[in-house]
């Protein structure tokens, strides 16, 4: 499901910053991912992460895509040389809200660049009250992570990178925010 949203992120335009932002690369996408989520309440009316939010946050007008009726999307380039999408489904349980990131294999070299690292996103994220970790994956298949605050779910997808030569230092690949009701995994 996850590779399905992201080769539909690929064909999403390159988002432009909205009137009033100076600049898109103020911020990289893992203080914009930490403020959208410290911005949630996770209250009993909380049903997931809205499109305007998710506007605000990353500067982006979020469009629809071919064949996504109940999906708005966007994609934004990182000056490190590799990009994200962003995107919000809707359905009648609530929103789900996903970034993907796309982290090319540079010349030369067997392993992507690292987009930005679990450990730091997992250490902002207990900041803002989160409890989780590690929920598995064999050795040489992606990592799973998963964070929970009040009615709030997050999964994270990690990949080992050329800069992270430690074990327990993983990339971000994808994150899925969503309500726990909506949390079947």
């Amino acid at each position: 499901m996850a590779a399905l949203l992201g080769l539909s992120l690929l064909f999403l335009p390159l988002g432009q910053p909205l009137a009033g932002e100076p600049s898109a690369r103020l911020a990289s996408p893992e203080d914009r991912l930490v403020a959208l989520i410290g911005g949630q309440s996770g209250s009993n009316a909380w049903q997931g992460i809205s499109i305007a939010d998710v506007e605000r946050a990353f500067a982006v007008r979020l469009l629809p895509g071919i064949g996504r009726v109940r999906a708005r999307g966007a994609r934004r380039e990182v000056p490190a040389g590799w990009s994200y999408g962003v995107d919000v489904k809707t359905s009648q349980a609530g929103r789900e809200f996903q970034f993907v990131a796309f982290a090319p294999l540079r010349p030369g070299e067997l392993k992507r660049q690292c987009t930005f690292r679990v450990d730091s996103f997992e250490r902002r994220l207990r900041g803002l009250g989160f409890s989780g970790g590690f929920a598995g994956g064999p050795p040489v298949s992606p990592n799973l992570w998963h964070y929970s605050r009040r009615r709030i779910s997050i999964h994270v997808i990690s990949y080992d990178a050329v800069e992270t030569d430690t074990p327990n230092s993983k990339c971000v690949e994808t994150i899925s925010i969503l309500p726990t009701e909506q949390d079947h995994v």
